[in-house]
């Protein structure tokens, strides 16, 4: 049975507060999660246009680092994904251990849209008596369940959401996105036309989410039309999911203690030592003269690489890089025995980059 949930708030002011609390606790609890590199988390939304689908993934896991995240969003499949199996566009972004995988829609488009528009089915590269199988629904619903029962043994948690929408509150999100010149884009004729099939997307809804609901891969109805409160019950569906985890940080060994407590005792760098070592990078940059460059700038550099020959003798040349030349110049500039010359230095290599 699919979890209907619910949420309640009175001040626009106490829902910042407490998204920020939960994007603020997902933040650690998925630093904790990439760092045990056990399991998997995957986040499924579904609901119809203008659910706000997007913006509940934009504002609930604004806090994750994107290193550890990964978004896909499935729209009509092209036409190399039509040659395989319905389930293997989405498997080839499901996420790794330690990721958070998000799906704006997925693989249960297979059994929304195409059951609304069977003709896509028949458009679809399957053997004819696949195509006109009169179980094929039920069939897709059990692929999807095995699916995930597969997923859930070796470590991917599945988390379902399903954004229900009224018909009403949809239309006037539409409207929104005729009068708001921003949103123009977000709107085209066809999502009017699919208005006409709403009683069938309904049957369709309740038919994918009553067989497929497990206790291994839930789904969750959440009531779209407050936006906002929505996206609180998403962050509070994601936290539980993640809480739920057996998570710990890794432990170090014994071997790895001994380490770092060596890293700890390397000494402080001696004034002699830090002036060789701002002279090497210094020598370094002056050796890197342009591959590439007129006769009047190979002159100038020249005369500035005799004028510190005593530091040391002049190495092969390199090609310049921006990134080299900001960071020279950052070092050399700390360094008041070489701020004058670096300076000029610094404004001939600037000059060539």
């Amino acid at each position: 049975m699919a979890h209907r949930c619910q949420a309640s708030l009175k001040s626009k002011e106490g829902y910042k507060e407490l998204l920020e609390s939960h994007v603020e606790e997902l933040s650690s609890l998925q630093r904790l999660h990439y760092a045990s590199n056990r399991y998997a988390l995957l986040l499924i939304f579904q609901g119809m246009d203008a659910a706000g689908k997007e913006g509940a993934i934009r504002h609930v896991m604004s806090g994750v680092n994107p290193q550890g995240c990964h978004v896909s969003s499935f729209k009509q499949p092209s036409a190399d994904e039509l040659e395989h199996d319905f389930l293997w566009r989405t498997t080839r972004q499901l996420p790794a251990r330690g990721k958070i995988g998000i799906s704006n829609r997925s693989y249960y488009e297979e059994v929304l849209v195409v059951k609304v528009h069977p003709e896509i089915l028949q458009a679809q590269q399957l053997p004819e008596k696949l195509r006109h199988e009169k179980n094929i629904w039920d069939e897709r619903y059990q692929s999807i369940t095995n699916f995930e029962r597969h997923l859930h043994r070796n470590g991917t948690r599945t988390i379902k959401m399903f954004l229900h929408l009224s018909n009403e509150e949809q239309r006037k999100r539409f409207l929104g996105r005729i009068d708001e010149a921003d949103k123009n884009w977000k709107f085209s004729a066809s999502d009017v036309h699919e208005r006409k099939y709403w009683t069938q997307y309904t049957k369709a809804f309740e038919d994918g989410l009553s067989s497929t609901t497990t206790r291994h891969a839930p789904w969750y109805v959440v009531p779209a039309d407050d936006k906002e409160n929505a996206r609180l019950i998403v962050s509070k569906i994601v936290l539980d999911a993640l809480a739920g985890l057996k998570m710990a940080y890794p432990k170090s060994t014994e071997k790895r203690r001994v380490e770092l407590q060596t890293i700890r005792k390397i000494p402080t760098m001696k004034s002699d030592e830090t002036r060789t070592s701002l002279i090497s990078l210094f020598d370094i940059v002056l050796t890197f003269v342009p591959l590439h460059s007129t006769q009047r700038t190979n002159e100038s550099w020249l005369t500035l690489r005799q004028k510190h020959a005593h530091i040391r003798p002049a190495a092969a040349p390199y090609r310049l890089t921006k990134t080299t030349v900001a960071s020279a110049a950052k070092t050399l500039r700390e360094s008041r025995r070489f701020r004058v010359t670096a300076a000029i230095r610094v404004a001939r290599l600037q000059n060539r980059t």
